[in-house]
């Protein structure tokens, strides 16, 4: 009897780890998004192209990988909630501004997300916004 019951303990430790795994997983479900301008994400310029991008709001980052890649690239999000519309909620999205020449990704958000998150300043960032230059467009591309 002892037996049994260890099984069934030890069954349902592993059903309670595994499950929300699954789901958490899910959640996280790569997008696929035709960016047509190179933009600055972090501190690393990136070229116009497909990319897959995966955002992880439980440990604060966004993850772009360009299609023909196998490496990706981390970028920090912050904890800042950035407002989306109730209609592009089944969609994910990229967020960019234009400020001269230069687009940098300002939010982004997975698709059924209430709210995207803001893409946490890099150095470079701040030093383009010290340089001054008024901000341009918002760009929003989404899946």
């Amino acid at each position: 009897m002892k037996n049994v019951i260890a099984k069934a303990a030890v069954l349902l430790l592993v059903g309670l780890v595994v499950l929300p795994a699954a789901f958490a997983a899910q959640a996280e479900a790569p997008i696929r998004v035709e960016i047509p301008f190179a933009f600055l994400a972090g501190d690393h310029m990136y070229a116009a192209g497909a990319y897959e991008v995966r955002a992880n709001s439980e440990f604060g980052y966004v993850e772009l990988r360009q299609v023909k890649s196998a490496f990706g690239e981390r970028v920090a999000l912050e904890r800042t909630a950035v407002e989306r519309k109730s209609v592009d909620r089944p969609l994910g999205f990229l967020r960019f501004e234009q400020v001269g020449t230069t687009y940098t990704l300002k939010a982004v958000g997975a698709p059924y997300w209430a709210e995207g998150l803001a893409v946490k300043p890099s150095k470079t960032e701040k030093e383009m916004a010290k340089r001054g230059g008024a901000s341009g467009n918002i760009v929003t591309i989404t899946q």
